[in-house]
């Protein structure tokens, strides 16, 4: 029997890819974790559950299952002050925000 390599395909490189995008998309999810990310990302320090509870107007367990969720993602930090966004998250939502309030604006070449 031969053991020859598996042939390259065109795709593979772009699927390849695939994996990051799928990450965003399924953490973007839900209306409640995009509206606890721009929330945090709006934040000037950490937040505390129960405050973001409170600001979006929903109950403390589903902030805790959203958070669970970005947690594992790594789309949020959980420090001893409350909840975060990191750096480069917050800089994904800014370019998200745009592509949401402008979606005609071509930002592939920014």
């Amino acid at each position: 029997m031969s053991t020859a390599e598996p042939t390259q395909t065109p795709f593979r490189d772009e699927t390849a890819e695939l994996t990051d995008t799928e990450r965003i998309a399924n953490a973007l999810g839900g209306r409640t974790r995009i509206e606890l990310l721009y929330y945090l990302a709006d934040a000037d320090e950490p937040v505390r559950q129960f405050e973001i509870a409170d600001a979006l107007e929903v109950t403390p367990p589903t902030i805790t299952r959203s958070k669970q969720f970005l947690l594992r993602e790594e789309f949020v930090i959980d420090g001893n002050d409350g909840l975060y966004v990191p750096e480069e998250v917050e800089a994904v939502l800014a370019d998200l925000r745009g592509l949401l309030i402008d979606p005609e604006t071509d930002y592939s070449s920014e």
